[in-house]
């Protein structure tokens, strides 16, 4: 559910535009907390 809520948040992310660093900053933190979360299951 996690993961379905980060690739749908990652996808609205890349439809604004990844030029900025501000966008990229934000995927990698999403990413990063599906992969912590992804260890504590």
């Amino acid at each position: 559910m996690l993961n379905y809520f980060a690739i749908r948040y990652s996808k609205k992310i890349i439809e604004r535009g990844l030029q900025t660093d501000h966008a990229i900053l934000e995927l990698r933190v999403v990413f990063n907390i599906v992969l912590i979360v992804n260890e504590l299951l």
